[in-house]
């Protein structure tokens, strides 16, 4: 009896050094994280260290509680004190079905949304005192083997896989879902919005990180091509500022090369032929093998007075909306834009009946928001078909 209280006290108070160990390596990991970052190694790299390194845990973890006993495995000898069972309890409760689901539910219902919070939270509780107990009681480690014993022989006991299989596979699945909707809804957000909401500033803020973070170079672009006075910011104004900043030196229809274009079309379907044809000049050029590529479908009003191009009649438009030149097209917005212009408002080049803008700076377009995630498919020729991630499915392009 001596020695099983021993070895019962010796376990705990390893299975407290086990905890601070992970505890620190973990914090010590996403410090070394934060280090790599300010550095400039790239994100992907900081991803795959990540993934890594929870690899790696699991895998140390299990080595090290190897074992060939089954109370050992499934309890580990039922001497987990009720302190860690409680944490291993609540790291189940507090997931993705709690904060997203929870939170939806009460802001579309309201005080009504409670029942669930109410129900899934009692929930824990009523399997922690009505079937906990009696599987303690039978011997039994998991329902399957509670149900054998309770009902006899093998159909119980499948049966009982076979529930625990599906309501685990959708509990999995909707856990992954709602993980990608929070990283879809709430992209990160620039430094300089993070900081100050005043454009005037975000030069002596690029600068200042800049020092200590090679990698903000390429995300904050060339801030200085526009003036503070015409900048935007707040949620998502990134996304408005990275046209103007991250130049194509090369030009499009409306720029030389020389200044940034926000383009932006009038319907979804207008806006995927323009960037599928883009999309593909792009990739033909780089000579890229079949791939695919994510695309953000980004929502926003415009409220601003722009040059319609329609208006200047078909002889003029037949040289600005020529398919395959810039030749007329450019120069044109250069002297437009010198003279004082917005943008302009003109017929899509892909889509005939419909409409796209092309705005000269920040302040002349309302920042967007992020609705849908598509997915285009270059088959090394070109793009025949995109993913709608809300549909989930294929669309065929024509």
């Amino acid at each position: 009896m001596t020695t099983a209280t021993g070895g019962s006290s010796d376990f705990i108070k390893n299975l407290g050094k086990m905890y601070a160990t992970y505890t620190g390596t973990f914090l010590g990991f996403i410090i070394l994280l934060a280090v790599l970052e300010q550095v400039g190694v790239p994100n992907k790299i900081l991803g795959y260290l990540f993934v890594g390194f929870t690899i790696a845990v699991y895998a140390v973890i299990g080595v090290m509680s190897r074992t060939a006993e089954v109370s050992e495995y499934y309890v580990a000898g039922r001497r987990v004190p009720a302190l860690y069972n409680g944490m291993a309890t609540g790291a189940d409760w507090m997931s993705a079905a709690s904060f997203v689901g929870m939170a939806g539910t009460l802001f579309l219902l309201g005080y009504d949304g409670l029942a669930w919070v109410l129900g899934w939270t009692g929930g824990f509780v009523l399997v922690s005192i009505l079937i906990g107990p009696y599987l303690r009681k039978f011997g039994a480690y998991t329902v399957p083997d509670f149900m054998a014993f309770r009902f006899g022989g093998n159909t119980a006991r499948m049966v009982a896989v076979i529930v625990l299989v599906c309501c685990s596979f959708t509990y999995v699945t909707a856990q992954i879902f709602g993980t990608g909707i929070i990283a879809s809804r709430f992209p990160p957000i620039d430094l300089v919005e993070r900081v100050s909401d005043d454009p005037k500033v975000w030069d002596a803020l690029i600068a200042l990180e800049e020092m200590t973070n090679p990698r903000l170079r390429d995300e904050a672009g060339e801030i200085s091509l526009v003036p503070p006075e015409r900048r935007v910011s707040g949620a998502n104004a990134s996304w408005v500022m990275a046209a103007f900043t991250h130049i194509n030196r090369s030009g499009s229809r409306f720029s030389d090369g020389t200044f940034g274009v926000y383009y932006a079309a009038d319907t979804l379907e207008t806006a995927i032929a323009e960037t599928v044809y883009h999309f593909g000049v792009f990739a033909a050029d780089a000579g890229d093998p079949a791939r695919r590529e994510d695309m953000r479908v980004l929502l926003g009003a415009v409220d601003r007075d722009f040059e319609d191009i329609a208006a200047l009649g078909d002889d003029v438009n037949a040289g600005l909306l020529d398919s395959a030149s810039y030749a007329q097209s450019q120069p044109y917005a250069v002297a437009r834009r010198d003279a004082g212009a917005d943008g302009f408002v003109y017929p899509s080049v892909r889509r005939a009946g419909f409409e796209c803008i092309a705005a000269f700076w920040p302040d002349t377009v309302g920042i967007p928001v992020q609705e849908l995630h598509l997915q285009y498919e270059w088959d090394g020729a070109r793009v025949r078909r995109y993913f709608d991630y809300s549909l989930e499915r294929w669309i065929d392009l024509a």
